[in-house]
């Protein structure tokens, strides 16, 4: 298992975006915001494995906006590894906090954000519903709320 930093602006492919699009199903939203990140590769061999992509918000903090590890690499840790890169990467900026968030439905990920020092900071009420254009199910719920989680760095 490799990790890679990709600099702002460098085209990341249609293999990362058929990863990001597992996290995010919407390639308008995902298009939004990967232009000015920073993107971390997860490889394993040749193959890319996982994504994540940073983004500053303020001056004084950092996003992940998106996290994904494809299907048959789950569950080996390489989300963790992902989450501690961009964690290392926000130490060494001159960033005080970093941000993630996900869906209502998505316990397994909560649980992983917050072993990994994120706290719950705020609840956008009905986030998904308005910004997207079909419903999103995961675990047998509606992903309806956005559930943002912070950590200082």
């Amino acid at each position: 298992m490799s990790i890679y930093r990709i600099e702002k602006d460098q085209r990341i492919g249609d293999e990362a975006m058929d990863l990001l699009l597992l996290a995010d199903p919407s390639e308008e939203m995902i298009q939004s915001y990967v232009t000015g990140s920073t993107v971390f590769q997860l490889r394993v061999g040749n193959e890319l494995a996982g994504i994540a992509v940073c983004k500053e918000m303020t001056a004084d903090s950092l996003e992940i906006k998106n996290i994904a590890v494809g299907e048959k690499h789950q569950k080996k840790g390489y989300g963790r590894a992902l989450l501690e890169a961009c964690i290392e990467y926000g130490k060494q900026s001159p960033y005080m906090y970093l941000s993630i968030a996900t869906g209502n439905s998505s316990k397994h990920q909560i649980a992983l954000y917050e072993s990994c020092g994120f706290l719950i900071h705020h609840i956008e009420k009905d986030y998904f519903i308005k910004h997207y254009p079909e419903p999103i199910y995961e675990n047998g719920i509606q992903c309806c709320d956005k559930v943002v989680l912070r950590r200082h760095i």
